[in-house]
């Protein structure tokens, strides 16, 4: 039955193993931003949900994410949904869900969280084994039990996450160009 609420309150995106996406770049530079967001689309994130192990403290809204920004060569780190529920980075955003046990969403968490201070990958295509983007940790992240994020072995883009056979969509938000919200959470 389809169904809708109206609601002014606002919500964090996704669940605890989630992949949160948007395919389009806004933060990098607007002359870059376009080509970025045709051809890799634009940034990719884990949520971990609350997570502690010997060196690492995550809380309940945390995230794994390999950014950066032109000139500030930056590297994996923990972050927030708060990014992604607003409109100061991604107007439209995806989360991605991959089937697992409690077993893999542990281990997937645990190789996520062994990449925090890797260094940023800013070419994609050379350094692969020391370095990684922010798709490509998530990607790797789930190697480990034999998730395949990458159908076509290129560099990973969103559209390789979306498209691949491991993943369904389970959440996805829009602003349009009036300003409002709209929410759909499907599976």
């Amino acid at each position: 039955t389809l169904s809708f609420l109206n609601s002014s309150a606002d919500c964090y995106p996704g669940n605890v193993g989630d992949i949160l996406i948007s395919c389009e770049q806004n933060t990098i530079h607007p002359l870059v931003n376009g080509v970025i967001s045709y051809y890799a689309g634009g940034h990719a994130g884990y949520i971990t949900g609350p997570y502690r192990d010997d060196y690492t403290y995550i809380g309940e809204i945390g995230t794994v994410e390999a950014t950066m920004t032109v000139g500030n060569n930056a590297d994996c780190g923990v972050y927030s949904k708060e990014d992604w529920r607003g409109l100061q980075y991604f107007n439209e955003v995806m989360c991605l869900r991959v089937d697992m046990t409690d077993e893999e969403l542990a281990r997937v968490t645990a190789s996520i969280t062994s990449r925090l201070g890797d260094p940023y990958n800013e070419t994609f295509f050379f350094n692969i084994y020391d370095t990684s983007y922010c798709s490509d940790v998530v990607s790797k992240s789930f190697e480990c039990i034999n998730r395949d994020l990458n159908p076509t072995k290129l560099t990973t883009s969103m559209y390789d996450m979306i498209t691949a056979k491991d993943t369904y969509i389970s959440y996805y938000h829009y602003v349009d160009s009036d300003g409002v919200k709209h929410i759909y959470y499907l599976g």
